[in-house]
């Protein structure tokens, strides 16, 4: 991730929250290793010593409020894996849903823009895209396979969707005692998610260029996504 702008902290923040703390902590140290193992090569894209010892100085810093805020981590962790399980859950039904209408849009134009239409790009169009898609299906049920479980996908739909509008794990925290206010760990999460995500690049150009003979999955996030989890889209059957 080659930074456009300057991040302040409330920047960090918002990024911080898209994250597990626990998940950054085991991402950084396999980056710190990489680090150390690559560095003669890394140290000429950006990445030498100065670099290194203010990573690993953010490191510590993240580790010390990991043990001193173990509250603060859990009901983190509770919203981020709330949210995270209703996403996967929406992909599953969204790949359902698209895959039993493939082969009606192959053959039908109507379906096959409506289908196109309605998928979603990511994670952020699911609340809508999982409705659109539901209406397409009841439209077309009488024309698609009886053991492909339409109704059961079409029932599904509505908590679906509500799930991912209401954030489930919002809604999980603010119904337990109030634990400890979470900034400060978003804060940090941001920090060392922007600053391992800076080594990554530099790795990844290292071996654009064949500076770096490492597998490019080296350099890529193992613990982590850019946000929720996310899903390419299929190909668009096309009549």
């Amino acid at each position: 991730m080659t930074s456009k702008k300057v991040h302040d902290d409330k920047q960090y923040v918002a990024i911080g929250r898209r994250h597990g703390s626990a998940d950054l902590q085991t991402e950084a140290s396999e980056v710190s290793a990489r680090w150390g193992r690559d560095y003669a090569t890394l140290k000429t894209f950006g990445s030498g010593a100065a670099a290194k010892a203010r990573f690993e100085a953010l490191r510590r810093e993240h580790t010390g409020l990991l043990t001193s805020r173990p509250d603060g981590i859990a009901k983190k962790s509770t919203v981020i894996g709330a949210r995270d399980q209703a996403t996967r859950q929406a992909w599953l039904w969204v790949d359902r849903g698209v895959l039993v209408l493939a082969d009606l849009a192959r053959s039908n134009s109507e379906v096959s823009h409506a289908l196109a239409a309605a998928r979603p790009d990511d994670d952020g169009d699911l609340p809508i895209a999982i409705p659109a898609l539901a209406k397409l299906l009841a439209t077309h049920q009488a024309e698609l396979p009886d053991d492909s479980d339409v109704q059961a996908r079409i029932d599904e739909a509505p908590a679906l969707a509500q799930a991912l509008t209401d954030a489930p794990g919002e809604v999980a925290a603010a119904k337990s005692a109030p634990i400890v206010d979470t900034a400060e760990i978003d804060l940090l999460d941001g920090k060392l998610y922007v600053a391992l995500s800076a080594l990554n690049e530099a790795g990844k150009r290292a071996i654009q260029h064949g500076e770096l003979s490492v597998p490019r999955s080296d350099y890529k996030l193992k613990h982590l996504s850019s946000g929720g989890p996310k899903q390419p889209k299929a190909p668009v059957p096309i009549p």
